[in-house]
């Protein structure tokens, strides 16, 4: 085999070995790029539960544990249900959102009075919904305010 020979053998194999690079390596981008990403969805960030088993004339307060938002979109679902007595004894439940640092940063409109006489037009009974919050990513943690509240459930959720 001449000189020439030679070169040419050269770049022959090392056209093949840039060709079978070239389509190895958009295999793998093509791979990657038809992974789906999964959906956003509402995922549960923290769940936090309480109440009380006695009248009380004075409010409990309770904060929940710091948590993290991941998303910029969330939203608190809660339900409470208030203690039954013959009289009519104040009941009262309501939720206040704070910043990592000790700062408000929304008070929903998550604030119910009412009593626990079950004849009353002024019953508390049980309360459920759901509020938005629109603060975005971060640590919080809720603020609690409970009176004659004989349960309450909270559920954070984040979409991401």
């Amino acid at each position: 085999m001449n000189t020439r020979q030679k070169i040419l053998s050269s770049i022959g194999v090392l056209a093949i070995i840039i060709v079978v690079v070239i389509v190895l390596s958009q295999t793998t981008t093509i791979d990657l790029a038809l992974t789906p990403k999964p959906k956003p969805r509402w995922q549960k960030v923290m769940v936090f539960e309480g109440g009380q088993s006695e009248l009380n004339v004075t409010y409990k307060i309770e904060n929940s544990e710091t948590f993290y938002i991941p998303g910029d979109e969330w939203r608190i679902r809660y339900e409470c249900s208030s203690l039954t007595y013959p009289e009519s004894i104040p009941a009262m439940f309501a939720l206040v959102v704070f910043s990592e640092n000790n700062t408000v940063v929304e008070t929903k409109k998550v604030a119910y009075i009412g009593n626990t006489n079950i004849l009353s037009e002024e019953y508390f009974g049980t309360k459920s919904g759901e509020v938005s919050v629109d603060i975005g990513r971060g640590n919080y943690y809720l603020g609690i305010f409970t009176l004659n509240i004989e349960s309450w459930h909270i559920i954070v959720e984040a979409f991401y």
